[in-house]
């Protein structure tokens, strides 16, 4: 349904229909009324971006994610940017806007690399994450002009941010398998050139740590690359190893996939066998395929919610002043990490 069609049943110009959904104030009541029930009758909804470019309106009713991720799963259901891209949309589509999404270049470097629909200003707010992500993409996102909350840890430019405490993860989940009576506690992380993966690792180490639990060099493996082969790779590393590892903590849902599916392919058991913690995997792809594992929740969805909660009250004018959102993490408990009889507890180190 176009404007003509709602001036025509209206029984009014084009010009004045125009004037009634931008709210101008020389129409009179009696025609105001009678557009607005023409465009309730003819389900008209006005296109946001020929108003932004007719000059008719400041803002688009669209807002931009750019998100950027190394590995071939982005966007699948275990990638945490297809949880937060759902928790943006839960937001977006409660204030009436559209979410464009884009994929950030790995590699890049200037402004010409921005996509066309930020570069030339029709988002409202954008909201920037993932990994390759650099500072002179945020650097050149900040020179738009426009309201920009960025999901993780880029220092060299002040701006709005969510983070997830990751360290809090890796801590609770080494926490867990050490209250489990495991003794050999191995870790699989991605590179650790990764603030997340980094971080992580250090809450997996403050745990051992405060448990007077050395951590062991040869069990903790980093696993750059396509997550899912490295994942396999170094579970069979690890499985290998002697002695064996009874227990791990795997730092992604990804890596989780590769190391779960060399476990099957040579029936080792979980946890009989090796007991695992994972971090965020939660998802039903997971719990079909594998069991209920027990994993960290890294809040997903709600990093969404945040993110796009905050742009908002930047656009309209609520939060001046850069500041982050730090969202909390939780253990889930399911039967991977489980024994049948619980060793003796140990009591944490003071800090």
């Amino acid at each position: 349904m176009t404007i003509k069609e709602v001036a025509k049943k209206a029984g009014v110009s084009i010009s004045t229909v125009s004037r009634v959904l931008n709210n101008k104030n020389w129409v009179d009541s009696k025609t105001r009324e009678k557009v607005l029930l023409a465009v309730e009758e003819t389900h008209f909804v006005p296109n946001g971006i020929a108003r932004y470019l007719g000059g008719e309106h400041n803002e688009t009713g669209i807002i931009g994610a750019l998100f950027a991720s190394p590995v071939s799963s982005f966007l699948t259901e275990y990638d945490v940017f297809y949880k937060i891209v759902l928790g943006i949309t839960d937001i977006t589509d409660q204030h009436g806007k559209c979410l464009l999404l884009e994929h950030a270049k790995e590699d890049y470097q200037n402004s010409d690399q921005l996509p066309n629909m930020i570069k030339r200003g029709l988002v409202d707010g954008i909201i920037v994450g993932g990994v390759p992500i650099n500072e002179n993409l945020i650097r050149d996102l900040k020179k738009t002009g426009r309201a920009l909350v960025v999901i993780g840890k880029y220092k060299s430019f002040p701006t709005h941010r969510v983070l997830v405490d990751n360290f809090g993860g890796g801590y609770t989940a080494a926490e867990h398998l050490l209250q489990e009576g495991y003794k050999n506690i191995a870790l699989i992380a991605g590179s650790l050139d990764i603030y997340h993966y980094a971080d992580k690792v250090s809450g997996y180490e403050a745990a051992c740590a405060a448990y007077k639990r050395k951590t062991n060099r040869k069990y903790m493996i980093e696993a750059p690359g396509q997550p899912e082969e490295a994942g396999y790779d170094s579970m069979k590393r690890l499985i290998n190893s002697k002695p064996k590892p009874d227990a791990v903590f795997i730092t992604d849902p990804s890596l989780t996939i590769g190391a779960l599916r060399y476990l099957e392919e040579h029936e080792i058991k979980v946890p009989a066998d090796i007991a695992l913690v994972s971090y965020g995997c939660g998802c039903n792809f997971i719990k079909t395929t594998f069991g209920q594992l027990t994993y960290i929740h890294n809040g997903d969805r709600n990093i969404g919610h945040a993110a796009a909660r905050l742009l908002f009250d930047i656009i309209e004018g609520n939060a001046q002043d850069e500041y982050d959102i730090t969202i909390s993490t939780r253990l889930i408990i399911g039967s991977s990490s489980i024994r049948e009889k619980r060793g003796a507890k140990q009591r944490p180190v003071k800090h």
